[in-house]
């Protein structure tokens, strides 16, 4: 079981992590002379995250989900669940109207993309057959890196809607996203059914790429912009240099 747990954890955890640190590393030094967030929001909302993100997870594994149709309608379920509760944190009255909330919500996404995840790995491990077979191995990670790149997405959107006070327009958005997503993985997650799985690993890879794309719009365009306009001349300036140096 520890083997099981550990190698559930890497999967779900570490994309998480390093989305995470290759997304807003720019945002600290030496890329700015202080840092745009403060580490101990941006810990703690990824920690309220991983709380949630098994919450999500009990919720989605309560259902059997063989057909297409139910893996679809437990999708949606859960990403109402996820993004309503980044609508309602992300609105906290410490949060609201403040630029940074951007990385305190993407922060927040990957958290919850990293249990839920883990969740779903760790039940494919304890399976009768085969469970750390390279396939299942190559499928949990991809799933890994669509979870959490689209997790980053929402977060970050939502994150940015309440720094402007447009968090019902984002919150829509957001929701929009998961269930674009829902329609391409819910194959892969309902495989007893497609049972092709050229077919299965054709839609797990599709729903990656998307969620991929969305996460290089929450880094590239969304957080930025999210940014006061002299906070963005100061990052187009470059690396600051020390006063010692």
């Amino acid at each position: 079981m520890n083997h099981e747990f550990f190698a559930a954890g890497a999967i779900g955890i570490l994309p998480a992590l390093l989305f995470l640190y290759y997304a807003l590393r720019r945002y600290e030094y030496p890329y700015v002379e202080e840092p745009l967030f403060r580490n101990d929001r941006l810990f703690l909302s990824f920690a309220v995250g991983m709380i949630v993100g098994v919450a999500s997870a009990v919720l989605f594994n309560s259902f059997n989900i063989e057909l297409y149709t139910v893996a679809l309608t437990v999708l949606l379920a859960t990403a109402l669940f996820d993004e309503s509760f980044k609508l309602v944190y992300l609105n906290l009255r410490f949060l609201q109207r403040k630029f940074d909330t951007v990385f305190y919500g993407s922060s927040l996404g990957v958290g919850m993309g990293a249990t839920f995840t883990m969740a779903f790995a760790f039940q494919t491990f304890r399976g009768p057959t085969a469970p750390f077979h390279p396939i299942n191995i190559f499928g949990l990670l991809a799933l890994s890196i669509a979870l959490n790149s689209l997790q980053f997405f929402t977060g970050s959107l939502i994150g940015v809607g309440s720094a402007k006070g447009r968090l019902w327009r984002s919150y829509l958005q957001a929701l929009g996203s998961r269930a674009i997503f829902a329609l391409l993985i819910a194959p892969f997650l309902a495989p007893f059914q497609v049972r092709n799985p050229f077919i299965i690993v054709g839609f797990l890879l599709a729903a990656t790429a998307f969620a991929l794309f969305l996460f290089w719009e929450g880094h590239s365009t969304i957080i930025p912009e999210s940014l006061p306009a002299d906070v963005r001349r100061r990052l187009r300036r470059g690396v600051p240099k020390r006063s010692s140096d």
